[in-house]
């Protein structure tokens, strides 16, 4: 699906994101360590379980793209 934008608006959303994962991966830590301390581990635990059940919803909702030609998948 990339190779229907833009190569600039590609480079535009690969900076994006490189910055938001060197900034989370600054920021998680510090968090990590004030909701173990608030909290406790068990919290922490939920909060793995959760990001990684959202991240499982919205992968069986993404279409299938293998063996499809580009203009069937393009919007």
């Amino acid at each position: 699906m990339p190779e229907i934008y833009p190569t600039r608006m590609r480079v535009i959303g690969t900076a994006f994101a490189t910055a938001w994962l060197r900034l989370a991966s600054a920021i998680a830590p510090i968090m990590i360590g004030f909701i173990l301390e608030v909290s406790g581990v068990s919290t922490i635990f939920i909060l793995f379980a959760s990001v990684t059940v959202v991240g499982a919803i919205l992968a069986f909702k993404m279409i299938e793209t293998r063996e499809k030609v580009l203009e069937d998948i393009a919007p």
